[in-house]
């Protein structure tokens, strides 16, 4: 595919431009596109899928033939790879065609989407990044919803204003961000049900993509709570308004207006939220079907 005569001339760019062309562990997937794209001296986005993609001109093809090809530079399978670096979780793309098979994520054409309209940031891990290694990235984990503040570091995110945030590098937009309103109100050392949350979120976003695995999380979780649903395709649809009571009485009500923010879809924070709310150990649900 392209992409591989793409990658091949990234290796001496990078050499001086100390950008790396594969991804980092933690790092949101369009960073790691808009990193490849600058290599290529691409500064549009649609230019760089399509030269990835090849002859096509079908929407939907192009961007599966670049979630292969973003793959095929970290040499993994494509569903690995939005394992590891997307946000596909929280859209809940993942539909499994029975008990016994694998996500397949990666073939929706918007599995490395972004659910958020804009983009989030802590200014630490950018001076962090800086310091080791020249250059920033977009954490995978400051784009989920219902995270207001950086784990890691405790400060408030930051969101981008004005410009596409992801199709640029985090500390070149230093000056383009502010906090959200909220932020400041929804400290999670002033809100354990928010800590908790920010646990629950990286343990989905780690959760291997094996079928067994997600569907005792998702038994466990739809049998204690009842926050789930199910097709005959055995399709899990979480959605927002099945919160628990007891999920509502432990979150912040701001918390909960943010989510419902126009725009935004946050399907599987219903779940999120009642988990983190009732589970005696977050840890427990998380392991379920270890060894299934």
């Amino acid at each position: 595919m392209p992409i591989i005569k793409a990658v091949k001339g990234c290796a001496a760019k990078a050499e001086t431009l100390n950008l790396r062309c594969l991804p980092l562990p933690g790092e949101f997937s369009r960073g790691h596109t808009f990193r490849l794209a600058h290599l290529r001296q691409q500064p549009r986005e649609v230019d760089f899928n399509r030269t990835v993609a090849g002859q096509v001109t079908d929407e939907v093809t192009i961007l599966r033939r670049v979630t292969i090809g973003l793959a095929m530079t970290c040499g993994m399978s494509a569903d690995a790879y939005v394992q590891r670096y997307s946000v596909c979780q929280f859209r809940w793309l993942i539909h499994l065609e029975g008990r016994t098979s694998t996500p397949w994520a990666w073939n929706r054409p918007d599995c490395l989407k972004a659910i958020h309209s804009d983009a989030y940031l802590c200014r630490q891990c950018v001076r962090d990044d800086l310091t080791t290694r020249g250059y920033s990235t977009w954490r995978r984990i400051h784009q989920v919803p219902g995270i207001h503040w950086c784990p890691e570091h405790g400060n408030a995110l930051e969101v981008v204003i004005g410009v596409p945030g992801f199709w640029s590098l985090p500390h070149w937009l230093m000056s383009r961000t502010q906090s959200r309103q909220h932020t400041k109100a929804l400290r999670p050392d002033r809100h354990p049900f928010l800590q908790r949350y920010a646990l629950a979120a990286q343990r989905l976003l780690d959760l291997p993509w094996d079928a067994g695995r997600w569907f005792a999380v998702l038994d466990i979780i739809a049998a204690t709570y009842g926050t789930l649903r199910t097709t005959p395709r055995a399709t899990y649809m979480p959605k927002l308004l099945w919160l628990t009571n007891k999920a509502r009485r432990a979150a912040p009500a701001l918390w909960l207006d943010a989510l419902r923010a126009p725009g935004t879809t946050h399907l599987l924070c219903a779940n999120l939220a009642a988990v983190t709310a009732s589970a005696a150990d977050i840890d427990s649900i998380f392991d379920a079907g270890r060894h299934h």
